[in-house]
């Protein structure tokens, strides 16, 4: 439903949140219009917004809004997926993870030793068992038989053995991983990893399922500088696809292989992923067929509405991950170090008009580091920063930064970080919205590169516009930009260099706390800390669009999926 509404400026257009998107009469092209979704509408917290076709499940969306064929059907053996994401990757495996670019290419080759399913329970794939011990302090993995790697080696206990103590617990971000102890093999396929402390079994999978964990070949790793191995770029794995070639600027080739130890899998011949600079560009070639797969919402917004209105193609948030839009406020910078100046910057920011105008309604306005989606995690009792000018220059003025006589009363550098368009369109907004409260902004919008250097290298902003993910646990992913171990100089860690020991320590014990109920007490406090001391702004939660070509079969089939191997997907001739 959708009503019109008029007053004396502006025109609304209330719509129901069932995120069906319509074409609203081209409301969206308008700078005056804004949409807007009652509270009613959406529900108390958000939580029962009665997407059509959608549901909820454990934080992730798992539905369609076009589905494939109704009938079973035989898979089919052949094929190519020729995919787009986003920008180019900056390689095509990041020790530690890297953000979504180097892991839609690496998780096509490199396993983990279990994989998350469709109904959240997790499954072997370099591991065929494991057992934990009561004590939560070692897990023993019974590894699967006759696996090579790409390049004829054997895979054996030794590679897991050499992952965790040398791969995973040295770069992880996860503090699962960073508490390793230790790691031995009882023979060729049994492996023993011990934990300094001890740690859920939940947390545990999740994390072995997750971006950190992908396991490299010992023989190929050993001895070398992890982050700056060439076959970063050309990497060798055990996954059903193998290398083949990388043309920058262009796309990754990778190939079917054929010595893949799951039988009869892959399905495709080849996956391609295209580097296309400008998602209009993107957009085109999925129209045209030169691209039958795009993910990570990877088109503007128009052109999604355009592919979903035209009811020919599969589209579906299933199989994505929780993603955000963030503000990193630099915590270094001596005005932002003022928390009340941080609060000043949020509550200038109308979350709803980026949810509705900036990001065309693929989005709904956040609240912290842990979406509320993830319903047994979630905390609503934290503090809030409702849309309001006057309160922000009020607390800039209580920060000693009074407007007086036009004068800014500071200037910021704002840093747009270009992985999706929004970021640009959020920048100026964050520009505009910002001087309306007296503060003056030089707005920044370099390449790939220069961003990742600027802002989590050099450190080079004061507002950052960025991204970030969550998982299945918020351990994995959303404590990341929180805590004082991540402030590493890698990307998507913690840029803002914020650093409380109480929030480090909350984060700790929940990483070894095997009661449950306790557990999500301790992530409930780390939210509260969170949004108190607000080093960073989430702005909202983002919808995380894949769209098919009629014929692309069994994509978007289980929980981030898009860093899934794609192993059973399939093309119908």
């Amino acid at each position: 439903m959708i009503e019109r509404h008029k007053n004396d400026t502006s025109i609304y257009y209330y719509v129901n949140y069932d995120m069906s998107y319509r074409r609203l009469e081209g409301a969206r092209m308008a700078a005056d219009v804004r949409l807007r979704c009652t509270r009613e509408e959406r529900g108390e917290m958000g939580m029962n917004v009665g997407f059509r076709g959608l549901l909820f499940s454990a934080g992730l969306f798992l539905g369609a809004l076009a589905v494939g064929p109704a009938a079973a059907e035989e898979p089919q053996r052949g094929g190519v997926i020729t995919a787009v994401y986003g920008a180019e990757t900056q390689a095509l495996f990041a020790p530690g993870g890297g953000g979504g670019n180097p892991l839609l290419v690496s998780s096509k080759i490199l396993e983990r030793l279990v994989r998350l399913e469709a109904d959240l329970s997790f499954s072997g794939q370099l591991a065929e068992s494991w057992t934990g011990s009561a004590d939560g302090l070692s897990y023993t993995f019974k590894l699967r038989r006759n696996v090579t790697w790409h390049d004829g080696k054997p895979f054996t206990a030794a590679d897991i053995v050499f992952n965790a103590k040398d791969h995973w617990r040295v770069v992880a971000g996860n503090p699962a991983l960073r508490g390793i102890k230790d790691a031995h093999a009882a023979d060729d396929y049994t492996v023993t990893i011990e934990f300094n402390s001890p740690t859920p079994e939940s947390l545990i999978l999740a994390t072995l399922a997750g971006p950190e964990a992908q396991v490299i070949a010992k023989h190929l790793y050993e001895g070398t500088e992890l982050q700056n191995n060439p076959l970063n770029n050309t990497p060798i794995g055990t996954g059903p696809f193998k290398y083949v070639e990388w043309v920058r600027g262009s796309h990754v080739e990778l190939a079917r292989n054929e010595n893949y130890w799951d039988a009869g899998l892959p399905y495709l011949d080849k996956i391609f992923i295209r580097y296309l600079q400008e998602p209009s560009a993107r957009a085109n070639a999925f129209e045209v067929g030169e691209v039958n797969l795009g993910v990570g919402s990877p088109f503007p917004p128009a052109d999604m509405q355009r592919f979903i209105d035209a009811g020919t193609y599969d589209v579906t948030d299933r199989g994505g991950i929780q993603e955000f839009m963030v503000m990193e406020m630099n915590n270094r910078k001596p005005i932002l170090s003022d928390v009340r100046v941080r609060r000043a910057i949020a509550h200038a920011i109308d979350q709803q008009f980026v949810a509705d105008v900036l990001v065309n309604g693929f989005a709904r306005p956040a609240v912290g580091p842990v979406s509320d989606v993830y319903t047994t995690v979630f905390n609503p009792d934290v503090a809030r920063y409702e849309f309001d000018p006057d309160k922000a220059r009020q607390l800039l003025d209580e920060a000693g930064y009074p407007g007086e006589g036009g004068k800014p009363r500071f200037e910021l550098k704002v840093v747009a970080g270009p992985w999706y368009a929004e970021n640009g369109r959020m920048a100026s907004y964050v520009k505009q919205a910002l001087e309306e409260v007296g503060i003056s902004v030089k707005l920044e919008t370099p390449d790939r590169a220069g961003a990742l250097r600027m802002i989590y290298q050099e450190y080079d902003f004061d507002l950052s516009i960025s991204n970030n993910t969550s998982y299945v646990d918020p351990l994995m992913r959303s404590i990341v930009p929180y805590t004082t171990v991540n402030i590493t100089g890698t990307p998507f860690r913690n840029s803002s260099g914020y650093s409380n020991p109480k929030l480090d320590a909350i984060v700790d014990q929940a990483a070894v706390e095997l009661d449950p109920a306790k557990r999500v007490d301790l992530l409930k406090q780390f939210q509260a800390i969170a949004l108190e001391d607000l080093p960073v702004r989430v702005m909202v939660y983002k919808r995380n669009m894949t769209l098919a070509h009629g014929n692309v079969r069994n994509h978007a089939s289980r929980p981030e999926w898009i860093f899934d191997s794609w192993k059973d997907v399939w093309i119908a001739k």
